[in-house]
């Protein structure tokens, strides 16, 4: 459920890639009813935070998922 709240959230821009880092992908979250902002992290970390509601960047969380990748997505929608 976590990967489909992702795409979500891709769609409806409270997630939007920001570059690359090292090779990975890096991702802004956006939450307007705080006024918070999360800026480069990886989609294992988004991910992570939807299943538990705690943020944390861990880069040892890093997963190479297609499924999670928006051109991927796009691409094939």
């Amino acid at each position: 459920m976590s990967k489909v709240i992702f795409i979500w959230w891709l769609l409806n821009g409270t997630v939007t890639p920001a570059g690359e880092h090292e090779g990975h992908k890096m991702y802004t979250l956006w939450f307007n009813e705080t006024n918070q902002v999360i800026d480069y992290a990886y989609k294992s970390e988004v991910i992570n935070y939807i299943e538990t509601g705690i943020f944390e960047y861990n880069e040892s969380l890093e997963l190479d998922d297609p499924i999670l990748d928006e051109e991927v997505f796009y691409s094939k929608n």
